[in-house]
């Protein structure tokens, strides 16, 4: 509506100018009104010179929805961060679990050969696995509570651009 408007200015049309200007959404009137403050008006409230630039690239001119989509997003990129870490624990949870099942498997694997040697080494390839495992359970994130950390806070109330 703003570039009807703003042809309709460049081609003298005054009467299709002023109807299109009462038209403006409330955020593009008040914009309009800070981008006209120096310009040089003719009767009907139309700009004789037109200035340099838009009314749409001022810090004036705020869309609801912009904003609105903005927070939405910030709160989006918070959660996908959140989501991320819980991914990457679930992860190293998986790999403990497998650390522990090899742990099973060579002590079990140890016991079905006759050959002390060969049971000597897979229980020690066995405690080694258990040692490791262990220091890794202790290293992990534990968690007492049902939700780890609380989402990450966005600001509830939109900002304006």
């Amino acid at each position: 509506m703003w570039l009807s408007w703003l042809g309709s200015v460049s081609a003298k049309d005054e009467v299709k100018a002023s109807f299109l200007s009462q038209r403006f959404s409330p955020q593009l009137a008040v914009a309009q009104k800070v981008w006209l403050a120096g310009v040089q008006l003719d009767g009907q409230g139309v700009p004789i010179v037109v200035p340099t630039g838009t009314p749409l690239d001022l810090p004036s001119y705020v869309v609801p929805k912009q904003v609105e989509a903005d927070h939405d997003a910030a709160v989006a990129e918070a959660q996908l961060a959140y989501a991320d870490v819980a991914a990457s624990n679930s992860t190293k949870f998986v790999l403990l679990a497998v650390l522990i099942a090899l742990v099973l498997f060579f002590a079990s694997v140890a016991t079905k050969f006759t050959g002390p040697k060969v049971q000597v080494l897979l229980s020690v390839v066995a405690l080694l696995l258990l040692v490791v495992s262990a220091v890794r359970m202790v290293v992990l994130p534990q968690y007492v509570t049902s939700r780890p950390d609380p989402l990450p806070r966005v600001s509830s109330a939109p900002q304006g651009r």
